[in-house]
């Protein structure tokens, strides 16, 4: 496999690919003029957005299978002490992200956020509970029962969520056991806001089957650790990618395809794309030695949750800095892109360009060897 200073080219490459997108995907210059791929699907089906996520999360899992050997090796107390307190950071900083900067403007005064009004789950709070969970299986069981874990989980939320939604729309925005038990638990107030009502597409309930999704990076990561050669690698992930693909779409007839709710046939379907566009890496990589174009992406990779975490914080900024009541963002947007282009367009351009300025800083981290690991 290729690699790159004892790094799998591969994975960095798809891992920075991810990054790239997500950047991308969450910062367009008008959210109301933005390409149909660019965006998620309302609810139910799906869009090239909604398989970013699920692709990050599967090589999470990767990640998890290349490193669990070493973790085996460590003392118990060691292993928890280092597995909770990276989960930990990833969650703080995920919380922080979603919350930041814990204050508003009405009018000239500044009013901080109460803690009542904090959003509690997001992006990287996800990643860092479906990591945790994950290690830990990873840990004490064997790959084949952590997929018949994976498998039962499927299978089970599919059920708990018929049933126990409200009818006759159990799976509705409104009526979803997943909105159901975090507006119990938590109060609609903790809750993402921009659905029409409070709902959050990383809930407690939900991040059950996301886990699933780290599950099949993990497994996918114990195939290439043992099997190792690409041109033996590619036919299995090729063949897993179109069977995930083809049951998440027939599970889609019953169980809609959903990425707020992560539902089974979303697992299955979006794990199967991420599979296919690792496979298709793969062969590009490691098959045909093709790497000229790769380093874009590999320098998002290296430093993906900083990059990430920089991309949030960077542009709550940009939105926060006011002239005349125009935000900076606004402004940049205002005079530098929307005179020039129709209006998707320029919104994309904002992007793009944004997506580069995080680029620079992910090349200059690189540049000077600098790799924030948690």
């Amino acid at each position: 496999m290729a690699t790159n200073g004892g790094r799998f080219l591969t994975l960095d490459v798809f891992r920075g690919l991810t990054i790239a997108f997500m950047i991308l995907v969450n910062n367009a210059g008008n959210h109301n003029a933005v390409y149909r791929q660019l965006r998620h699907a309302k609810w139910n089906g799906f869009t090239g957005t909604d398989l970013v996520f699920p692709a990050f999360l599967v090589i999470v899992g990767i990640a998890i299978s290349f490193t669990i050997d070493k973790l085996k090796n460590m003392e118990a107390t060691v292993f928890f002490n280092k597995v909770l307190i990276r989960s930990f950071l990833i969650y703080a900083i995920g919380f922080i992200i979603s919350n930041f900067p814990f204050y508003s403007y009405i009018g000239d005064d500044i009013v901080f956020a109460k803690p009542s009004d904090y959003r509690i789950f997001g992006v990287l709070q996800r990643i860092a509970l479906t990591y945790l969970v994950t290690t830990l299986l990873a840990y004490y069981f064997s790959w084949r029962l952590i997929a018949w874990i994976g498998l039962i989980i499927l299978l089970g939320y599919w059920p708990l969520l018929q049933f126990f939604g409200d009818f006759p729309s159990p799976l509705s925005l409104e009526s979803n056991l997943v909105r159901k038990v975090d507006v119990y638990i938590f109060g609609e107030r903790h809750l993402y806001q921009h659905y029409g009502v409070p709902f959050d597409p990383e809930g407690l309930v939900s991040t059950l089957p996301s886990i699933v999704t780290v599950i099949i990076g993990y497994l996918t990561g114990i195939v290439i650790k043992e099997v190792k050669q690409p041109k033996k690698i590619v036919p299995l992930l090729f063949i897993a990618s179109l069977l995930m693909i083809g049951l998440g779409y027939l599970w889609d007839t019953a169980f809609p395809i959903n990425k707020p709710l992560w539902s089974s046939s979303y697992v299955l379907f979006s794990g199967g794309w991420s599979l296919l566009v690792l496979t298709f890496l793969f062969v590009v990589i490691d098959f045909l030695n093709f790497t000229k174009w790769s380093y874009f992406f590999e320098v998002f990779g290296k430093n993906p949750l900083f990059i990430y975490a920089l991309s949030g914080i960077a542009m709550s900024i940009l939105h926060l800095v006011n002239f005349n009541d125009i935000s900076l963002k606004n402004l940049i947007y205002g005079q530098l892109f929307s005179p020039y282009f129709n209006e998707k367009n320029a919104s994309l351009m904002f992007a793009i360009v944004y997506m580069i300025v995080m680029w620079i800083v992910a090349y200059v981290m690189d540049r000077k060897k600098i790799y924030i690991k948690l």
